[in-house]
C-alpha cells in the first residue's frame, strides 16, 4: 500500500511540475485606471474616479488615454488592486474631492 501511495504522490508531483499551468500574459487583464490633471489656479492635483481597462485587448492603452483626454485630464496611471489605486490617490491627488467654483 505504501508503494501505490507513494507511486501516485510521484506521479502527481511529476504531473504538476511537468506540465505549467498556461503563461499568465495570456489570461485577459483588466487594470484600474486613475487620470490626473495639474489645476494651475489651485497648485494641486486633480484626480479621476478610477475604472477599469482590458489590457490584453490591443489599444487598451490608447483606450485609457483617449478616456482621460474626454474627462479633461492628462495624465492615465494604472494599478492592479483597488488597495493601490487608494494608496496612491492618499499622496498624489493634492486637490481633494471639493469642486471649483
Amino acid at each position: 500500500m505504501k508503494h501505490v501511495r507513494r507511486a501516485v504522490l510521484m506521479a502527481a508531483a511529476l504531473f504538476f511540475i511537468g506540465f505549467p499551468y498556461p503563461a499568465v500574459s495570456q489570461a485577459p487583464t483588466t487594470v484600474l485606471v486613475v487620470c490626473r490633471v495639474y489645476n494651475v489656479s489651485r497648485n494641486c492635483y486633480k484626480c479621476s474616479d478610477y475604472f477599469s481597462v482590458d489590457s490584453s485587448l490591443p489599444g487598451g492603452e490608447d483606450k485609457a488615454k483617449r478616456r482621460c483626454a474626454k474627462k479633461g485630464y492628462d495624465e492615465p496611471n494604472y494599478f492592479k488592486t483597488t488597495s493601490q489605486v487608494q494608496h496612491w490617490m492618499l499622496a498624489n491627488c493634492t486637490c481633494g474631492d471639493e469642486e471649483e467654483d
